[in-house]
């Protein structure tokens, strides 16, 4: 192994005892009458949920259910619920976020390869896949019967490099890839955390998590798994609560959340309005996003809260590195943004150059992520498979990140950016090229090019050529990109060109594209 590669504990073989079914379900058994999750439509205790879960899996069992369930449904304690059926039948799952334009959600559903879709729907979203309906309350019940009789079944047990989830993720060809985690990577992640956060536990009193976003990605996952396999509770607060920020204060104030995960944007928007009423009483988990000091010092005026930046793309399962901000200013290390830190548990770093060759510390080059929370790749897709992770490099298999970084003599890694046209938008990982494709697919398009725009929170601004004028409002590529596109996908703004402005080697010259509303723009 290089020298230069840092390196944490390699982890042991693996047990089945410690995936995270396993683990919920000893917390199920533990429990018994603790609150376990808090959703819109439910609250459950940890012994509704045993029994929900147990419930839901002997039916999906029954269904032969060896691919991947596809839940379909709102958020709350029943699509929770749905999913872990799914990892304790052996299956895995896919969750599919239900507010999305039908056409993703079918393609979707497709793309995961489903055989069985739990939801709220009356229709099946793909013919030929076994639809199963919510049914929250008869789940725990048959949970219940079984116990009484006996006959309640525990997880099965998995294989390390067995699927637990799916997610998916922006493609640059137009589709969205589908990254397949094993139940190793998602064991190595969660009890990370629960680490983490069992340090922030009084005497053994429980801890409330906060998830406020979709369960589809995985930013959410920091709190979901680690609460249930730690005996605390989670909250997955409603995507409206979450997002205003006075309704979120009250929601904070009648709750007393413990440990909240959340992009920094996210953050900033809630700090602007309500202030130290959205922060969390012991851990501050911030990631998805660059955080940057000015962040820390709008948290630090407010409160002494415990705060961790976090980094990890979802190929590497969540979270693959991590930094501890200090709360002395004084104690902050020398960099422009806040540090990404340094490596998890069992994951291992290399910086490296095109060629995959180490550099030097405090040269800029590519991150590359190593070790037990490695994804399997991308479903159906061997050669980006083979292409994101490379399996020449000496230390053996890793991710190419993409992303840009220093490490410094005493290890620390730093974000600088990106070395393609990968963005963020609000905790979204967005490849241009998607959005572009679906742009040029609208009436009266003739070419397009789709680049960020500063602030915070992230925006996009599609430059759109039109094949007759005077081309598209903004309104009107919306509404057509609406049919395929999620709401954080659409572009914010439309400006209409004569022509795309190009450097002499033909490349877009994006420092010529006239901001929207500045002269050289057409409405």
């Amino acid at each position: 192994m290089p020298a230069d590669a840092e390196v944490s504990a390699r982890p042991a073989g693996w047990d089945p005892d410690r995936a995270v079914p396993a683990l919920i379900w000893d917390a199920t058994g533990r429990a018994g009458d603790r609150t376990a999750v808090v959703g819109a439509d439910a609250a459950l205790t940890y012994a509704q949920l045993r029994h929900a879960v147990a419930g839901l899996a002997d039916v999906l069992r029954g269904h032969g259910a060896g691919a991947p369930v596809a839940v379909l449904a709102p958020r709350g304690a029943a699509q929770l619920v749905a999913c872990l059926a799914a990892l304790h039948a052996g299956a895995g799952y896919a969750c599919v976020e239900a507010n999305q334009p039908p056409a993703r959600i079918e393609s979707q559903l497709r793309g995961c390869g489903a055989a069985v879709v739990v939801t709220d729907r009356d229709d099946p979203p793909v013919p030929g896949q076994v639809v199963l309906p919510v049914d929250l309350a008869g789940w725990i019940a048959a949970g219940a019967a079984a116990e009484h009789a006996g006959a309640l079944r525990g997880p099965l047990a998995v294989a390390a490099d067995q699927l637990a989830y799916t997610v998916f993720t922006s493609g640059s060809t137009g589709v969205p890839k589908v990254v397949e985690i094993p139940h190793a990577a998602l064991a190595n992640y969660a009890a990370f955390v629960a680490r983490l956060a069992a340090a922030e536990r009084d005497h053994g009193g429980q801890l409330r998590f906060a998830s406020v976003t979709s369960l589809a990605t995985d930013l959410g996952h920091t709190a979901v798994f680690p609460a249930l396999i730690g005996g605390d509770t989670v909250h997955l607060v409603p995507t409206e609560t979450a997002t205003d920020p006075d309704d979120f204060a009250d929601y904070q104030d009648e709750h007393g959340i413990d440990v909240l995960k959340i992009t920094p944007s996210h953050l900033a928007a809630l700090l602007d309005e309500a202030q130290e009423r959205v922060l969390p009483r012991r851990l501050l988990v911030v990631g998805g996003e660059v955080c940057r000091w000015e962040l820390v010092d709008q948290v630090r005026e407010l409160s002494d809260v415990r705060m961790v930046n976090h980094y990890g793309p979802t190929e590497t399962t969540v979270g693959a590195l991590t930094f501890e901000v200090p709360t002395d200013p004084a104690a902050r290390p020398d960099t422009a943004t806040v540090p990404i830190g340094r490596p998890i548990d069992n994951a291992r770093v290399a910086v490296v150059d095109a060629d995959l060759r180490p550099v030097a510390p405090g040269v800029e080059g590519e991150l590359l992520i190593f070790g037990a929370g490695l994804a399997r790749g991308y479903r159906d897709d061997a050669a980006l498979t083979d292409q994101q992770f490379p399996t020449g490099h000496p230390d053996g298999r890793c991710y190419r990140t993409g992303d840009l970084v220093t490490r410094h003599p005493d290890g620390l890694v730093e974000f600088h950016g990106r070395r393609d046209g990968q963005v963020k938008i609000r905790g979204h990982r967005v490849e241009l090229g998607e959005v572009e494709q679906a742009v040029r697919r609208c009436a009266r398009v003739r070419r397009a090019a789709v680049v960020p725009l500063g602030g915070a929170a992230g925006r996009l601004v599609a430059y759109v050529v039109p094949s007759e004028p005077p081309g598209p409002t903004a309104r009107e590529l919306r509404d057509q990109l609406r049919e395929t596109l999620p709401d954080y996908l659409l572009p914010g703004a439309v400006v209409c060109l004569d022509e795309l402005p190009r450097t002499p080697s033909g490349k877009l010259d994006v420092r010529a594209l006239p901001a929207p509303g500045r002269p050289g723009a057409r409405p």
